[in-house]
């Protein structure tokens, strides 16, 4: 008696792992990992297992956090599209990009001279515009970013 299909067990395995972990997954919840790509001092932040968010400190007031963020908007042809003031330690700044992709810019004081801010592009995230952003606010701000928030 041969078997027609010698490798139906194993397809079948490697396919039941495979949808396990696509349902596993979206459980895990958002998990920081170290991004030496996404520009010095900055955390990628992975939401259930997508790459999507970075973030990173400055010690710079919040006010002054968001007009160098609005001047890179600029320098890099994204078009602002409005913010929301959450609260008076946090405001949201949205743009789009030249092919329409949405980004979005959250900024919070940690206290009164250190601000995080909170870099998303689209729904995956794109590593080469948040290396560039965060370069060109590191320049505007005259600072290097950093992965924990400065004591100050």
């Amino acid at each position: 008696m041969s078997n027609k299909f010698p490798n139906y067990g194993k397809q079948l395995s490697w396919m039941a792992a495979v949808l396990c972990m696509g349902a596993v997954l979206p459980l895990s919840g958002c998990v920081a990992i170290a991004a030496a790509g996404a520009g010095a001092g900055s955390v990628a932040a992975v939401n259930a297992g997508i790459l999507s968010d970075y973030h990173a400190y400055y010690p710079r007031s919040l006010v002054t956090v968001r007009a160098a963020v609005l001047q890179v908007f600029s320098e890099m042809h994204i078009t602002y599209v409005g913010n929301v003031k959450k609260n008076p330690d946090k405001w949201i700044i949205d743009g789009k990009t030249a092919a329409g992709t949405d980004v979005s810019v959250i900024l919070k004081s940690t206290s009164q001279n250190v601000t995080k801010v909170t870099m998303g592009v689209g729904l995956f995230g794109n590593k080469t515009l948040s290396r560039q952003f965060f370069s060109l606010l590191n320049q505007k701000l005259g600072v290097q970013a950093t992965v924990k928030a400065p004591s100050i």
